[in-house]
């Protein structure tokens, strides 16, 4: 049997592996080496097929032999913190989507959905602000001294805390006028700042990161 063609990036690596080898090692051997540092493989394509986080995870302890091709698709970190800026706008969407739902629910006396949709919310919030984290914890990364939190994601975030800390009192005591206000005007209000101001302030900084060289 032939041995199975692996590239990076549609491009054909000089490595040679033993069709005993497993997918995972292969993965291993890839991110060991200094051409890849600060990189992430985000697809795995196998015979012509892109594999979704399911099936990667399935074909990890397989062995070469059973494929013919196998191509790793890698991103740096800082390439996947600016796609992830990209979708942030569909996120807070979304978040929005479900704040109305939420209060819909509060006004026709709902409960049980009421109860749902909130820990919903607060769920879904609460991951936007550890993606923003995360974000910017890579930006930072990148840049160094360089790094400069903008003024208006530095605001929009200390807003966006104390309204999640006024939420829960307010939730506790069941004061639903209080939490819909805290909800439908306080909250909506902050995540449509974020797309206006923030996130471009963030996205603006794609310039900044693709011409600072790192001084050592």
């Amino acid at each position: 049997m032939n041995n199975v063609v692996i590239t990076i990036n549609n491009k054909k690596i000089v490595d040679e592996y033993n069709n005993n080898a497993t997918v995972s090692d292969v993965i291993q051997n890839i991110l060991s080496q200094e051409d890849f540092t600060d990189q992430v493989i985000s697809q795995i394509c196998i015979d012509g097929k892109e594999l979704s986080t399911q099936e990667e995870d399935d074909v990890l302890p397989l062995r070469l032999g059973q494929f013919e091709n196998i191509n790793f698709t890698l991103k740096s970190n800082l390439t996947l913190a600016f796609e992830a800026l990209q979708s942030c706008n569909s996120y807070i969407d979304n978040i929005i989507s479900q704040i109305s739902a939420l209060t819909a629910s509060y006004q026709s006396c709902q409960t049980d959905e009421s109860n749902m949709l909130f820990a919903e919310v607060i769920e879904i919030t609460d991951l936007f602000i550890q993606l923003l984290s995360r974000i910017q914890k890579t930006l930072k990364a990148h840049l160094q001294e360089s790094w400069e939190k903008p003024h208006s994601v530095q605001q929009l975030e200390i807003h966006l805390l104390s309204i999640l800390k006024a939420i829960v009192p307010a939730k506790e005591k069941n004061d639903l006028i209080m939490l819909c206000d805290l909800l439908e005007y306080e909250l909506v209000d902050n995540l449509k700042q974020w797309k206006i101001k923030a996130l471009p302030d963030l996205r603006a900084l794609r310039t900044a990161c693709d011409s600072f060289v790192p001084q050592n």
